[in-house]
């Protein structure tokens, strides 16, 4: 009877019955973390949501989600990032609770554990050396399982999801495809802290309001190494962009095209230095804060810096004559609509940035957000006559990260044209500099080899697949949204391809199956990638 009750309202709010498929239902004390569409091999559904005072907090439990929870989580967070009555939607996990209180993934029950190569990962939550897979998208494998990738239209349903998970999290202005009408706009922040390793699909994470990185967040590209390419959260949108918005130096190196050809793993650092991630969270336990303190902001449309003044019936009868006269008075109707509102718009969302700054440690932008109090404190006694500023103590270190130096190091390699002269390119520094007598030249002789190998281990044809669809999508015409587009056709497309089908059947992960159908990227022509494009 419940469920039906929830069907009704599902029709009445015009939504899509996968709705039903994310709890809405949980409360302290009361978990309800399974529902009538949740498949009967998954302990628990994959996403939660609660209502903590005036945010939603959203729980991610499963990294894979089924194509009803991409298409219901993504509607879900599209109506909340409308909704006026509250101050922000979080979406994050943490490790400092029990799994029965929605705090840690439904992972911790089954044990779905990936290792994390960063070497800073704290030793609580999973275990030393590990950390949560927190978004993984869907699980290409359980598509093959259930024979999704031989339906298109069942397919399309997964494709639809991640895309307009990574739109919904993104927020914006809605526009409809087909009928070009305006819908809503989204108005509340959405604060994503993946604490624990992204990958694929569950980029759309990524692409929140706000992204705070943890020492355990790490991200990267396997899919292919699956005999597929870009799911379509816009990737080849975002990574030829990369370092742009912030203007890091991450701008002027193939950052991106490293990632998706080689499937390098970034971790926290990498994250921050090319605005994938926009805030360094000091540690994960601060989540339970943010969470507390965003419950307690106003809502946004309590948010305002002088509220309205009270008017008497008299001045409301006078608006009104002064609106009809107004109407074929621009300079009157300007001067009228200041009068009846002070203008709040710059004080929205403004708490919820500087809360997050200040729970950071410190943002893609460069800036240094720790306590600005204790830094003041140690250096008041200085003597700026006798200390001069490059011998003066430092609170803060300075930033790096690897993959920018990585990317730097081998950026007129990576910046060429075609696959084959990348990997031809990365073997000629191996071969010419692995017998030097310089350490930097061997140490940079092997992570060229590294890199190499790396690609070599994923199917030619979703590699040149790949790189093509970053290629287009660093046009300067290109759309966030036609990206997508392309990058649905593509997937769509591979999934048809015996490459997929042979990866699915070994039964091994990314990285460690050979066995395609083309042997080398000289087998795959340009034809072929511009036909899985379907352009």
């Amino acid at each position: 009877l419940a469920f039906r009750g929830r069907t009704r309202e599902a029709r009445r709010a015009n939504a899509p019955m996968a709705v039903l498929s994310v709890s809405a239902d949980v409360n302290a004390g009361n978990a309800a973390l399974v529902t009538p569409l949740t498949p009967e091999e998954f302990p628990t559904c994959a996403a939660a949501i609660r209502s903590v005072g005036g945010a939603r907090r959203v729980f991610l439990l499963r990294p894979h989600m089924t194509s009803d929870e991409l298409i219901g989580l993504a509607h879900r967070l599209k109506v909340l990032s409308r909704n006026m009555g509250i101050s922000a939607v979080i979406v994050a996990n943490t490790d400092d609770d029990e799994a029965a209180s929605l705090a840690t993934p439904a992972m911790s029950a089954d044990d779905s554990r990936v290792e994390n190569w960063a070497e800073d990962v704290g030793q609580n939550g999973p275990g030393y050396g590990k950390a949560w897979h927190v978004a993984g998208g869907y699980d290409p494998r359980y598509v093959h399982e259930r024979k999704a990738h031989e339906d298109p239209t069942e397919l399309g349903r997964y494709m639809d999801g991640v895309r307009d998970l990574a739109l919904a999290a993104r927020g914006g202005l809605e526009i409809d495809a087909e009928t070009g009408r305006t819908g809503g706009r989204s108005k509340v922040p959405v604060v994503c802290v993946p604490h624990g390793t992204v990958n694929d699909g569950g980029s759309a994470v990524l692409m929140g309001t706000h992204v705070l990185a943890t020492t355990d967040t790490n991200f990267s590209i396997l899919n292919p190494g699956r005999g597929l390419t870009l799911d379509p959260s816009g990737l080849s949108f975002v990574l030829p962009r990369l370092g742009w918005e912030h203007d890091q130096p991450s701008a002027d190196y193939p950052c991106g095209t490293l990632l998706a050809l080689t499937g390098y793993e970034a971790d926290c650092h990498d994250l921050l230095e090319t605005g994938l991630a926009t805030h360094m969270l000091k540690r994960a336990t601060l989540i339970g804060d943010l969470e507390r303190y965003l419950a307690a902001l106003p809502s946004w449309e309590a948010q305002q810096v002088v509220p309205p003044r009270r008017r008497s019936h008299g001045e409301v009868q006078e608006m009104v004559q002064r609106v009809e006269r107004g109407r074929d008075d621009e300079d009157e109707w300007i001067q009228l609509a200041s009068e009846f509102q002070w203008d709040n718009s710059k004080a929205k969302n403004v708490g919820v940035a500087n809360l997050v700054d200040d729970l950071c440690e410190y943002n893609a932008a460069g800036a240094h957000l720790g306590d600005k109090h204790m830094e003041a404190s140690l250096f008041k006694h200085e003597d700026p006559s006798l200390v001069l500023e490059e011998n003066r103590g430092r609170l803060f270190e300075d930033r790096s990260s690897r993959l920018v130096d990585v990317a730097a190091t081998f950026a007129a390699i990576f910046e060429q044209k075609s696959v084959e002269g990348i990997l031809e390119g990365l073997r000629e520094v191996e071969g010419s500099q692995a017998q030097s007598n310089d350490e930097e030249e061997r140490e940079c002789a092997e992570i060229a080899g590294s890199l190499a190998d790396m690609m070599e281990a994923r199917s030619p044809l979703a590699l040149k697949v790949t790189k093509r669809l970053l290629d287009i999508g660093k046009g300067s015409g290109e759309t966030l949204e036609g990206c997508m587009e392309r990058e649905k056709r593509a997937q769509m497309n591979m999934y048809g391809k015996g490459d997929f089908k042979r990866w699915a059947e070994s039964g091994e992960e990314p990285g460690e199956f050979a066995d395609w159908e083309r042997k080398s990227l000289k087998d795959v022509t340009d034809d072929e990638v511009e036909e899985i494009l379907g352009e």
